[in-house]
């Protein structure tokens, strides 16, 4: 009969194949039934899993090599006990691959554009608790986790005159990043912004780029707002605007213009947060909150 084992120790960011594939090398091939890798409680911690087996023999030699701590992945060795119950599905890895964009929301029907990348895998954890985007870039494979706490919105755009359609996550945080880590085996490090001009430090929003056919889970259990629109909308490229290097946008406001530091600062806050585009804010906006023009 099937067991359930809980193994606590893996990378903060790991994908239920590499699990299957590890464990496996003990059990022998295709002795996994299925896997749910729970994501960290908080920042810097490991996740875990509930791995069910095909037969309890398969689950007793997870459990043994744990308790002789010869369970090992990477550099730390797996922690395990029995878990009662079966496993229900946690996460849905969409079928197809999409395109990534990073960039602001402009308007109702446009998206400002700061990076893009395509080849993108997505997967949505149960009730939308995360959301992962794993892609490789100049030969690195990196991850991006997006906790629920970071997002702050969902629109689902299809427009019905196009072949695609657009799934637009705002965000009230920056997504997690994670790097593989080539000297250890399945294992990610934390990384910064890697992308020209720190792109994703600028972004307010990201947007799924999809097939229209492309099928997505059920967004409207989330636990985010979530708005479906099939009124027109479409992608434009956009600039950076941050006036600095730093990881986080900062603005400086046109030359000739001098705020006293309480204003710049609350802008500063207002663009960091995903409050305002920051591409927005042109010559006319700083001369309308200029508290020297009358």
């Amino acid at each position: 009969m099937v067991k359930t084992v809980y193994l606590f120790g893996f990378p903060p960011v790991e994908s239920p194949e590499a699990v299957t594939k590890f464990l496996e090398e003990y059990t022998g091939e295709g002795t996994v039934l299925s896997v749910n890798v729970l994501p960290p409680k908080r920042r810097g911690s490991r996740s875990s899993a509930k791995v069910q087996f095909i037969t309890a023999e398969c689950a007793e030699i997870i459990l043994a090599l744990a308790d002789d701590q010869r369970l090992w992945y990477g550099e730390s060795y797996l922690k395990a006990r029995e878990c009662k119950g079966d496993i229900a599905p946690r996460s849905t890895v969409l079928e197809e691959l999409v395109t990534l964009h990073f960039g602001c929301k402009i308007s109702e029907e446009k998206f400002s554009v700061l990076w893009t990348k395509s080849d993108v895998s997505v997967t949505f954890g149960k009730d939308l608790n995360y959301v992962h985007l794993a892609f490789s870039y100049d030969c690195v494979e990196y991850k991006l986790e997006l906790p629920s706490d970071t997002i702050c919105q969902i629109e689902l755009h299809c427009p019905c005159d196009q072949f695609r359609k657009f799934l637009l996550i705002q965000l009230r945080g920056a997504p997690w990043i994670y790097k593989k880590d080539v000297t250890v085996q399945n294992h990610g490090v934390r990384e910064v912004d890697f992308t020209p001009s720190c792109c994703i430090g600028q972004s307010s929003s990201l947007c799924l780029e999809l097939p229209f056919e492309c099928s997505l889970p059920d967004l409207n259990k989330s636990c985010v707002q979530y708005i479906e629109n099939e009124g027109q909308f479409g992608l434009k490229e956009g600039n950076t605007f941050s006036g600095s290097s730093a990881l986080g946008p900062i603005l400086a406001p046109p030359l000739g213009i001098n705020f006293p530091y309480k204003i710049l600062f609350k802008i500063n806050s207002l663009v960091q947060h995903g409050c305002i585009p920051g591409q927005a804010l042109d010559i006319n906006f700083y001369h309308l909150v200029d508290p020297t023009v009358e």
